[in-house]
């Protein structure tokens, strides 16, 4: 059976990676990576980490010498691979109620702003009592979803 050591070692070479640049990149000394290769010692949990991503091998590999089923090897990639996390669904849909919220407050104003003045101008010149609750009717009907859509809009965009 083979040991860690010898696992180290035949990683080392197939990588083209010399003792000098091991010793760099884990930060441990060159007599440390040669009891390591020669077995004379064991690396430590931390390092044995390391080698595993630097070679991009697993730990079980690694320690054990047991290669990953294919079939598992292709799982991990495919989990890798496939794009969408929760919190990136999240954030799209997040913008996508943004964008919509902000082209609803667009129309919104623009429909309403004629309706929102002639509104006031009911108010303001108080011909009388039908024309003020009229003119206090449309103001409200229209300043209300105005502000709950910008309201919405804000919350579903930036809330995550």
């Amino acid at each position: 059976m083979e040991k860690i050591g010898q696992r180290i070692y035949e990683l080392r070479l197939s990588h083209n990676i010399s003792q000098d640049a091991l010793v760099e990149q884990l930060g441990v000394s060159r007599q440390a990576i040669s009891k390591w290769e020669n077995s004379q010692s064991v690396p430590e949990l931390e390092k044995i980490v390391l080698m595993s991503e630097l070679f991009s091998v697993s730990l079980d590999y690694l320690v054990k010498g047991e290669l990953m089923p294919e079939t598992e090897v292709a799982k991990s990639e495919n989990n890798e691979d496939s794009g969408f996390s929760g919190k990136k669904i999240k954030q799209i849909f997040g913008f996508v109620f943004l964008i919509f919220g902000l082209m609803m407050l667009f129309l919104n104003f623009v429909f309403s702003v004629p309706l929102i003045v002639e509104g006031l101008f009911l108010v303001f010149h108080k011909e009388s009592d039908i024309k003020i609750i009229i003119g206090y009717s449309l103001f409200i009907l229209m300043i209300v979803p105005f502000i709950t859509i910008v309201v919405v809009a804000f919350a579903i965009g930036f809330v995550r």
